[in-house]
Order: structure tokens, then C-alpha cells, then sequence
């Protein structure tokens, strides 16, 4: 399937590894045939590749959406004061969607004053289980002529949304809204340490650190460097709380509420170093 993304047809000769396919890429970014930015789209789609859903959702915590039950003038100022295009359309709580809303549609009731009931103007959401791949979403989004998917756990509970969008960004790093800033997820500090998103996916996390697996990672199944550092601390963490990673410091340096806002990574100069740390 990644190789589809890269427009490369399947062949009888004996199949190219994944890893020849990155060499090679790497090898001509050295020599100039590739510049840097294609050789980062071309690891991204194969980051993508080994994705679940979950790695590259807007958590139901971040979701913005629409109450049905909110008047015609709450609705208008709440699309009016957003950045987004369309919305979930839930009843009281994310716990009841019904749908999704192009808000165009509600724009136009407005413009022609012309009364609208906000169910009836809903495209039914296409659900799908935490635990599929993200190249699955990218099929079903074909398939279905819709832009976004709801993803549930193992009980029914909603647990994010995706979209075209966050495909889009898994495959070629963040890009900023107009209204948002171009804050990394990623910021290399003068001396060194890199200051983290929370919600920075957990593979670009172990690219960092240069690992294949971290601790429990198979077991836990967390997705993001907030849940790694929430299930190494045990806990809901607090500003300041800090452990110990191969030769890293890891420290939470803000929460949003209950959610791993900001973590920063140091690495020790020397053994003796992580060691006095720890003592």
C-alpha cells in the first residue's frame, strides 16, 4: 500500500524492501537527485504506512463540534468564530453524534433567512474501531466520498476524529491554519534539549531516541509522547515530575487539565552525569 501512495506498481522480480527504499532515497538526497523535503514525504508515507487511526486522530478531547440542540444564533457565532469548514453534530455530548456538517450549508439558511433544522442537513459519519490502519482510513474515505472518520474503542466510546487533513499531516508534518502559529511539535533548544508536543506521535518519538520499541509499548498501546510519559510515571503527572530513558531526562513541563501538554528531553553528556541525576 505505501507503495501505491509513491506511485510504484508491484512487480514479479523479487519485491524491494522498505528499507532498500529508504537507502536509496537517503543515498540520493546525499548526491542532490532528491532535495530534503521530498526525502521527508517519502518517510512519511511509509510512517503513515505503519500507523493506526488512533496514531493520527484529533482526541475527543480536542474535538470542536456542534451542539443540536443550541439555537440558530449560537450555531452561527460558534462557525463564525472557527477556523473549520465542517463539524460533528452531536446531541448534549460527543457521546450522541449524528453526523456531520458542512458548515456552508447553515451559512447559506442564514444569508437567505431561511429556517433550518440542523439534524436534517447532517451526512451520516462513517465509524471505525481504534485499531485500523491509517492506509484503511485513507480507502474507506475514498470509497465513502466523505472527509472525516469518528473512531470508537472496543465498547462503542468515541475516542477522536479523522480527517483528509491529518492524513495530509501524517505524511508531511504539521501545517499551521492561518490563525494557528507554526509552533513545532518538535523545538531544539540552544543547549540541546528538545522541547516536545504531548501529542507528538510516539514513532516520531522513537526516531528521536533512535529505538524500535519502548518500554510496554506493545503492551500500553499508547500512541502519543503524553501517554508514553503518563503510563512511565504511573499516573495523572504534574508540571515538574520527571524520569529516566536509556541516557534521556524526561520532565513534564505543562499540562493542559489532565493531558500532557509539553515534555522536555534532555540527553546526558556522560554516564557519570545520568548517573549523579539519578542518585
Amino acid at each position: 500500500l505505501g507503495l501505491k501512495i509513491l506511485g510504484m506498481s508491484a512487480s514479479k522480480e523479487p519485491p524491494i524492501t522498505e528499507d532498500e527504499i529508504k537507502g536509496l532515497i537517503e543515498q540520493g538526497a546525499q548526491v542532490g537527485v532528491f532535495g530534503a523535503v521530498e526525502q521527508d514525504m517519502v518517510e512519511g508515507v511509509f510512517r503513515f504506512n505503519d500507523r493506526s487511526i488512533n496514531a493520527i486522530m484529533t482526541p475527543r478531547t480536542e474535538i470542536e463540534w456542534l451542539d443540536a440542540n443550541d439555537t440558530p444564533e449560537q450555531l452561527l457565532k460558534q462557525i463564525m468564530d472557527s477556523s473549520h469548514s465542517r463539524f460533528p453534530v452531536a446531541q448534549s455530548s460527543l457521546d450522541n453524534v449524528v453526523g456531520i456538517l458542512n458548515a456552508k450549508d447553515v451559512l447559506e439558511k442564514f444569508v437567505t433567512n431561511t429556517p433550518f433544522n440542523l439534524l436534517d442537513m447532517v451526512s451520516k459519519p462513517i465509524w471505525v474501531p481504534e485499531n485500523t490502519p491509517a492506509m484503511r482510513m485513507l480507502e474507506m474515505v475514498r470509497e465513502g466520498g466523505t472527509h472525516e472518520v469518528m473512531i470508537v474503542d472496543e465498547y462503542g466510546g468515541l475516542q477522536g476524529m479523522a480527517t483528509l487533513f491529518d492524513i495530509l499531516e501524517s505524511i508531511v508534518g504539521e501545517i499551521p491554519s492561518a490563525d494557528e502559529s507554526s509552533e513545532s511539535e518538535i523545538i531544539i533548544r540552544e543547549d540541546g534539549s528538545y522541547l516536545l508536543d504531548g501529542l507528538l506521535p510516539i514513532d516520531e518519538l522513537k526516531e528521536l531516541l533512535d529505538v524500535d520499541q519502548l518500554p510496554e509499548e506493545d503492551k500500553v498501546g499508547f500512541q502519543t509522547v503524553g501517554g508514553f510519559v503518563m503510563n512511565q510515571i504511573g499516573s495523572i503527572p504534574t508540571a515538574g515530575q520527571h524520569f529516566h530513558l536509556l541516557n534521556y531526562r524526561f520532565e513534564v513541563m505543562d499540562m493542559d487539565d489532565r493531558r500532557v501538554d509539553k515534555v522536555l528531553l534532555s540527553k546526558y553528556n556522560s554516564p557519570k552525569a545520568h548517573k549523579a541525576e539519578k542518585e
